[in-house]
């Protein structure tokens, strides 16, 4: 006896038909239901691998950027080392020669033309808002940069900050951005600074580590895109006055607008 379906078609008017599905029919309906589910599962088990991989490479970028953080800071507290290290050796040699000196006749010195002082004011650019706050075992440091040209041009250039002080009974100095610094605490490449373009104002932050440093003072240094030394500031810190603004304040200058903000730092 064959195995069928039987469907009947009722109208309200006119005949009565009858359509019949055999087995076959029910057949092929059930393999198509079985390959969607089955492709459903394959498609299922391909995403959860996928994203298992996913999960697996960003931990490994994670691990990748945490060793190379490390590198760095490892790196960076090497050169300071050699560079303190240098720096003693000079003040040594200093002191021998001026020993020796003294035991020879002076000569009358011949006039020397004046040095050239670091720059402590600049007509493109000046700080403002300079602030200094303990965050967690960190130093934040909040200041704004504000452009003096009238003509609407864009103030642009490189920032950085150097944190002066000790390191478990050393003298220890760090900049941000780290970078390796000359043994008077100036950048010896001034494009590793960070860089900015501003049309009026912006507000910067660093963040130095607090760990097993103890910082006294603050040292800034603005440079223009040829590396010509704008201006320098130094800010002394008030260890007794943990998490309130630096002694050096400057007058707050007006917010820049959206726009302005959004304006990306551009390096040269």
């Amino acid at each position: 006896m064959k195995q069928g379906l039987d469907i009947v078609l009722v109208r309200k008017s006119g005949p009565v038909r009858n359509l019949r599905f055999g087995s076959w029919f029910i057949g092929l309906i059930g393999l198509i239901l079985l390959l969607l589910i089955a492709g459903l599962v394959a498609g299922g088990f391909l995403f959860y691998k996928q994203s298992r991989l996913l999960v697996d490479y960003g931990e490994q970028i994670n691990l990748l950027m945490l060793r190379a953080e490390r590198l760095e800071y490892l790196s960076q507290e090497q050169e300071t080392r050699e560079l303190l290290a240098e720096e003693a050796l000079k003040a040594k040699a200093e002191a021998q020669a001026q020993k020796a000196s003294a035991a020879e006749p002076t000569p009358t010195p011949s006039p020397q033309p004046p040095q050239e002082e670091d720059p402590t004011e600049s007509e493109v650019i000046a700080l403002s808002n300079i602030s200094r706050q303990i965050e967690g075992g960190e130093m934040v440091v909040n200041y704004a940069i504000t452009n003096k040209l009238d003509d609407g041009d864009r103030a642009e250039g490189y920032i950085m900050v150097v944190a002066h002080g000790q390191r478990r009974g050393k003298p220890w100095l760090e900049s941000r951005p780290p970078m390796r610094l000359s043994a008077l605490g100036r950048p010896i490449n001034y494009r590793r600074a960070t860089p900015f373009a501003i049309q009026r104002y912006r507000q910067l932050t660093a963040r130095f580590s607090t760990a097993d440093s103890k910082f006294d003072r603050l040292e800034f240094f603005i440079y223009s895109r040829r590396g010509q030394l704008l201006l320098t500031q130094t800010v002394l810190l008030d260890e007794d006055k943990q998490g309130q603004e630096a002694p050096e304040q400057a007058t707050s200058a007006p917010q820049e607008s959206s726009s302005e903000k959004r304006q990306p730092e551009s390096g040269e």
